[in-house]
């Protein structure tokens, strides 16, 4: 044994031995590590095909909610409608849009969103985006307007004066999705394997094919839907989430009050609610502030009642609203107390 330790310590190895052994110990570690690094991005490789994968698969399978109106409804929040005195369609991210001018308009989209007849033989077009990739756009009705629009699968909207509505150029997924402010009339095409879906700031109207009107001004107390014909589904918007909803049948009334957020329904005469689209309003036991906010809007002339207990004052009654707007201010004070003055501004003040 004391042989062998003897022998180990007077075990010597030459400088090139030296280099030698190094060399090889380093190629051995270069090479150990390049089997790590294999077996590292082989394993790196194999999960981004995964990811890709599933991405794909993702993309492809794409079920649009909500939330995908909804985001560009925040991104294009700037636009008023009335930063124009006529009719726009912004088509995407053009925020500049194009007019459509006459007091009352008729849009029609093809099936594919590609092309759209703005009547009197003018059109315009567009490209549709990819499969899966919804592409929006927006018509702005100001005060004074009318507008009927066609969509592409068909349903026909009716816009009151001041108001906006948002929409894919087609529908895609699973759901048909638009967003509106103001007051519309929807003839909704039916299709039971996709439901179309009426969003405002504050409620979610759900339908497969059916016509209802929905009203949701900013300057409002309430918001509501009118049932005509069908059924639909109402949801209202509560701290951020969607309520469970409640079924209304034909010939009734939702009622969201934007105060209380509670919701009412109730039997109505549906015809008072759907007159406008035919150019008469249907007036019954409606307050005079309710009714000039509504003539202000149609005309796009800014009244003023300076009396409270003037403002609470009913009226009943049909105006045709393609006369003008001082006549229609004279059949309502032959049955009421106000009286009236134009300033110079062209401005109504309503006083006793």
């Amino acid at each position: 044994m004391s042989d062998n330790n003897e022998d180990i310590k007077n075990f010597t190895i030459s400088n090139e031995e030296k280099a030698f052994l190094k060399k090889r110990i380093f190629k051995s570690i270069r090479y150990l590590n390049r089997k790590k690094r294999i077996k590292y991005y082989s394993g790196v490789a194999a999960a981004v095909l995964v990811l890709l994968g599933f991405s794909l698969y993702y993309y492809t399978h794409l079920d649009y909610n909500e939330s995908s109106i909804t985001d560009y409804v925040k991104e294009i929040d700037q636009l008023d409608v009335n930063t124009s005195n006529e009719v726009t369609i912004v088509l995407g991210g053009n925020i500049q849009g194009v007019k459509v001018k006459g007091e009352s308009t008729n849009i029609k989209y093809s099936e594919t969103g590609e092309q759209i007849d703005l009547g009197n033989n003018e059109t315009l077009n567009q490209t549709n985006s990819g499969k899966n990739i919804l592409k929006y756009n927006t018509l702005l009705v100001p005060y004074g307007k009318r507008s009927s629009l066609v969509l592409s699968d068909g349903t026909t909207v009716w816009l009151n004066s001041g108001s906006k509505i948002i929409y894919p150029i087609a529908f895609k997924g699973k759901k048909r999705e638009v967003y509106i402010e103001g007051e519309a009339i929807f003839d909704v095409t039916h299709n039971a394997n996709k439901p179309f879906v009426a969003l405002t700031s504050n409620q979610r109207i759900e339908v497969l094919g059916t016509v209802f009107n929905v009203s949701s001004y900013q300057d409002d107390v309430n918001d509501f839907v009118v049932l005509k014909s069908g059924k639909v589904k109402v949801a209202n918007e509560l701290k951020g989430k969607w309520s469970k909803g409640i079924d209304i049948l034909p010939g009734t009334k939702a009622n969201f009050d934007l105060v209380t957020k509670e919701t009412t329904t109730g039997r109505v005469d549906v015809e008072q609610y759907f007159a406008w689209r035919d150019g008469v309003l249907i007036l019954k036991n409606n307050d005079l502030n309710y009714i000039m906010r509504k003539l202000s809007r149609y005309y796009n002339t800014p009244i003023t009642i300076t009396d409270k207990t003037l403002s609470a004052e009913t009226f009943s009654g049909y105006l045709d609203l393609k006369d003008n707007l001082e006549n229609a201010i004279q059949v309502i004070k032959e049955s009421t107390s106000l009286d009236y003055t134009i300033t110079s501004k062209n401005e109504i003040i309503i006083t006793n």
